[in-house]
């Protein structure tokens, strides 16, 4: 069938179930490199006439799709019981050192939720590891863990959101991202991460859901970061945890006499237009009528 092409240099098969090929099928392309499905390597070396080809290298994938984008992301079934799967790299990264770089993914990756028929449950171990030229990542909400360095030395990405779905983050998942200036996270039930997960990106901003911060503030790895934000209650200009009359008086009085607040400006812009003037005070007034 390929008899005679020598100028073969890469061979990938997707087939699982080895079987034996016709005589000299691949005869003159034993100096190829045959990339074959995890798991199958030692069923290709005992098979004719696939043990032609002396050099042959497991895949660390199972199979890979284009997202929306027309990114490439490479998966590994978690369980084509359930069809799951989780998001893997091309290249083995078991002793893969920080001085590495991993061209697998870079800049914007978006990551669906599903692909081929099987739901993306997990971001996989290394997944993303040393992949320095990636700048941003989408998780979607069907991502439920994610795996011991799954984003070690990411030093570009720049942002994170995690979506409420996800119920475990694993050692050192996001450790060295140092370029991490802000992260938020949708999780509402905090719980404690694997050691070390976000170790190196302490200067970084994380931002919870209204009423958690404490939460985070007391679970191993979210303690780390020193700069905690939750939201505030929407028209709440002074402060007590409540919005009604006494905050448009609060905001008429700085509308009236900016210099005597040392409160930042942007606290009274209700309407987020940036500035501070009677369309606040209009807003705020609606907040009040709406909430009662």
């Amino acid at each position: 069938a390929f008899n005679g092409c020598k100028n073969l240099t890469s061979i990938t098969s997707e087939i699982k179930t080895v079987f034996d090929t016709g005589n000299d099928a691949f005869k003159d392309c034993e100096n190829s490199t045959l990339y074959v499905p995890r798991g199958t390597k030692s069923q290709y070396q005992n098979t004719k006439d696939w043990n032609t080809i002396t050099n042959i290298q497991e895949l660390y994938y199972d199979f890979s799709a284009k997202n929306d984008d027309g990114v490439t992301i490479y998966y590994n079934i978690v369980s084509e019981v359930d069809k799951t799967c989780e998001v893997t790299s091309t290249v083995n990264k078991v002793n893969f050192g920080e001085n590495n770089t991993d061209d697998t993914y870079r800049g914007v990756v978006n990551i669906p939720s599903s692909a081929k028929g099987y739901k993306v449950t997990s971001i996989g171990q290394r997944a993303f590891a040393n992949c320095k030229n990636l700048s941003s990542v989408t998780i979607p909400n069907s991502v439920k863990s994610i795996e011991p360095y799954g984003f070690a030395y990411c030093r570009n990405l720049t942002s994170l959101t995690i979506p409420k779905s996800v119920t475990s983050i694993r050692p050192r998942a996001f450790s060295w991202c140092t370029g991490l200036t802000s992260i938020t996270s949708e999780i509402t039930n905090v719980f404690e991460t694997g050691s070390n997960a976000f170790y190196g990106c302490e200067t970084a901003t994380l931002y919870v859901p209204r009423g958690t911060k404490s939460q985070y503030q007391s679970k191993e790895d979210w303690n780390r970061f020193r700069n905690i934000v939750e939201p505030g209650i929407p028209g709440d200009v002074n402060n007590d945890n409540v919005t009604n009359i006494t905050d448009v008086v609060t905001l008429v009085n700085y509308i009236l006499s900016p210099e005597s607040s040392s409160v930042d400006e942007t606290t009274y812009d209700v309407d987020g237009n940036g500035t501070v003037n009677i369309t606040d005070v209009v807003a705020l007034v609606n907040i009040i009528l709406t909430n009662n």
